[in-house]
């Protein structure tokens, strides 16, 4: 009778041990490495917010020297704000008026400019949102007023491996590939291609491949930024 006792509390010693192996376990698995499905879906909710793809010119109105919009030095100049400006106004999207403006300064002077508006058309793809802009061959965060012409969106994962991050925390990294979606009729305007380069070089690849980290959040896995 005094060995029963002891083989309860054995058999419970064994019980919680394998309870907490297996916990361990489980963590680990959850923690190291998403699934397919689960990348694929993070990704996808990441793109839906962040996949803008957009031109900045700055805030309008927009004043430029009418001698800065003389076609000799645009020709020379093919890829900068006047260019750019003339560019969009070419696909309908700002437009134009001439007037003055005060020069500063305490005598009233005035100077003539040419002033540059958001039309109807192109409010429709205008505004400002957080985006992650893909620039120079790498990705950054900007949040200012611009002309949206398209989205990345997720074309399929190639390789997830899982990884030792930050305070060695399991993370992992995800290969992918994505590709333009809906984009604007207007951003194959050659006037556009030429004054935004940048417009160019994305709609000319089909894909784009990237390399991301995800990182387990409170069950969820989230995209490192």
């Amino acid at each position: 009778m005094t060995q029963y006792p002891n083989m309860m509390k054995n058999t419970m010693y064994r019980v919680l041990m394998c309870a907490i192996c297996l916990l361990t376990v489980t963590a680990c698995k959850k923690d190291g490495k998403p699934s397919d499905d689960t990348a694929k879906l993070t990704l996808d909710q990441y793109y839906a917010k962040r996949g803008d793809l957009c031109l900045y010119v700055g805030k309008f109105p927009v004043d430029i020297s009418p001698r800065d919009l003389n076609p000799s030095i645009m020709e020379i100049m093919n890829d900068g704000l006047p260019a750019q400006l003339s560019a969009l106004e070419n696909a309908g999207l700002v437009g134009r008026s001439s007037m003055n403006v005060s020069a500063g300064g305490n005598f009233g002077a005035q100077m003539s400019v040419v002033r540059f508006t958001v039309t109807d058309l192109g409010n429709k793809f205008f505004g400002t949102k957080p985006r992650e802009a893909y620039a120079m061959g790498g990705w950054i965060d900007v949040n200012r007023p611009e002309f949206c012409y398209g989205k990345f969106v997720l074309d399929k994962v190639e390789s997830i491996t899982e990884i030792e991050g930050k305070d060695s925390k399991r993370t992992a990294e995800v290969k992918y590939v994505v590709r333009t979606d809906n984009v604007a009729g207007w951003a194959s305007n050659k006037k556009i291609q030429d004054a935004f380069p940048e417009v160019k070089s994305v709609l000319k690849s089909a894909t784009v491949e990237v390399t991301k980290t995800l990182t387990p959040v409170n069950g969820d896995w989230k995209v490192e930024n």
